[in-house]
C-alpha cells in the first residue's frame, strides 16, 4: 500500500480517536491517520495487495466548527 497525503498545519483539529480503533481487516487499517502531524486535506492510497489495484481518494472539503457527536459503532464498516 502506498500513500501521498497532503496535509496542513493551519488548523487545530485531529481524526477522532474512535476512528483508530475501528475493527477492520488488517491491511485495511486507519491507524496510520495517528501519525499525522496536521490535518490531512487530501489523501490518495493505492493498495496493490489483491488482484485489481485500488485507488482510493479522500479529499477535505471544509472545516467548520460543529457540535457534532460520532458513535462509530452506529455505522457499517465498508469493506471492499
Amino acid at each position: 500500500m502506498t500513500a501521498n497525503i497532503w496535509i496542513t498545519n493551519d488548523i487545530d483539529i485531529r481524526f477522532p480517536n474512535d476512528f483508530y480503533s475501528v475493527n477492520q481487516k488488517e491491511n485495511n487499517t486507519q491507524k496510520w491517520m495517528k501519525d499525522l502531524e496536521g490535518w490531512a486535506m487530501e489523501a490518495v492510497i493505492i493498495d496493490t495487495s489483491k488482484r485489481k489495484t485500488q485507488t482510493t481518494t479522500m479529499t477535505c472539503l471544509s472545516v467548520e466548527d460543529s457540535n457534532l457527536t460520532i458513535t462509530s459503532s452506529d455505522y457499517q464498516n465498508i469493506q471492499y
